[in-house]
């Protein structure tokens, strides 16, 4: 018998212990009863006979200690991403990002607002080769070992959480007061040093010359541009989109060079930690 991709995939996750259930082409509608498999793995016989032909969709069970994270796209799911560098299995779907867990603690299917959607306990998700209903093929983005957690807080912001413990102070801080806020991704920033990858993203995605259309190119990768920080009649910022980093030539910024976050917090009168917590909320 020759195994097409959709049966090969279905035997690996049987060999791992995983539920999978046919769903219809193109489509995220299970073509069985599969409740009953949150219980039980299908027979080899009822593997073959779904997936022989290769014509349905492939889904994996939930739940059982496999627990997916379903990013709504591909910009939270980078947020995500630079905040925790996990190395685990990932898989881009039909508009985001897949990111599977064992996770020891029980955890229900729910969704995030803010993030996307927990698959767990009464849940299934599409897997490759499965065709999205837009016609967008899933395919793995992180061929890794799937990560063991004890708790989902471990890989997903408190804030997001619900009805997680409610923090009614700073432990780092005696007395200090814990200011509640409505976007629970600021809360996952609030960190005293933002990360690196993060800052990569946010230069990546919003670069200085985008904040001065009229600049004037001076050389390769080099412009001039009005000094927004003082009363600049003649252009004296220099722009270096080789390196992504303006400066002063009137010696704003006590002379020193600004990147794109060094920028936007001396524009708008923010700290460094504001302005990439501004700079995040525009990349989304």
């Amino acid at each position: 018998m020759d195994i097409n991709e959709t049966l090969k995939q279905a035997i690996n996750w049987y060999i791992l212990g995983v539920a999978i259930i046919p769903i219809k082409p193109r489509s995220k509608v299970a073509a069985v009863r599969w409740q009953e498999y949150q219980n039980r793995l299908p027979s080899p016989e009822e593997l073959v006979n779904w997936f022989e032909s290769g014509s349905y969709n492939l889904a994996i069970v939930t739940g059982r200690g496999l627990v997916v994270i379903d990013f709504d796209t591909v910009d939270t799911y980078m947020m995500w991403a630079a905040m925790y560098k996990i190395s685990t299995y990932q898989v881009i779907t039909g508009r985001g990002v897949h990111a599977y867990f064992w996770c020891d603690q029980p955890v229900q299917t729910t969704h995030i607002p803010g993030l996307g959607d927990i698959k767990a306990a009464g849940g299934y998700v599409l897997a490759p080769p499965s065709i999205h209903p837009s016609g967008a093929v899933y395919q793995v983005l992180m061929d890794a070992p799937i990560t063991r957690i004890n708790r989902l807080d471990e890989v997903i912001p408190l804030g997001l959480i619900p009805e997680a413990p409610k923090i009614t102070h700073n432990p780092g801080i005696a007395g200090a007061a814990w200011v509640p806020t409505s976007d629970p991704w600021e809360s996952a920033l609030n960190v005293p040093d933002p990360s690196l990858d993060l800052v990569t993203v946010v230069r990546q995605r919003v670069t200085i010359l985008s904040y001065f259309p009229d600049a004037t190119k001076t050389g390769p990768g080099w412009y001039i541009a009005r000094c927004p920080l003082h009363d600049d009649h003649n252009p004296s910022l220099w722009i270096d989109t080789n390196r992504g980093v303006c400066g002063c030539f009137a010696g704003c910024n006590n002379g020193k060079p600004m990147d794109i976050v060094n920028l936007h917090a001396s524009i708008h009168g923010l700290s460094n930690r504001d302005s990439m917590i501004d700079l995040v909320k525009s990349c989304s």
